[in-house]
């Protein structure tokens, strides 16, 4: 569960705060180059695997030559009861 409020401020500028699931929706544009590219999911076993469970998180995006006027945050939670832990093979 990601809180999802941008100021109207900032929304003016084009910043869009929201959460991964909304983002893949209605920014993917946006988000489609930044996700996942830092680790590939043949990095490891690991990465695989938290690519393949993701749920939630965040998505702040500041279009460039953009300075937020205002700071911009998020708020993120669980409504799951606490997941089983998982072991590599």
């Amino acid at each position: 569960m990601v809180l999802e409020q941008t100021h109207p401020t900032l929304a003016q500028q084009g910043v869009v705060v929201s959460s991964l699931d909304r983002a893949a929706r209605e920014h993917e544009t946006e988000l489609r180059p930044a996700l996942g590219a830092l680790l590939h999911d043949d990095y490891d076993w690991y990465a695989a695997l938290g690519s393949t469970l993701r749920q939630g998180g965040a998505f702040v995006h500041v279009p460039k030559g953009v300075k937020a006027s205002m700071p911009c945050g998020s708020s993120t939670g669980s409504t799951a009861p606490a997941a089983s832990s998982l072991r590599a093979p």
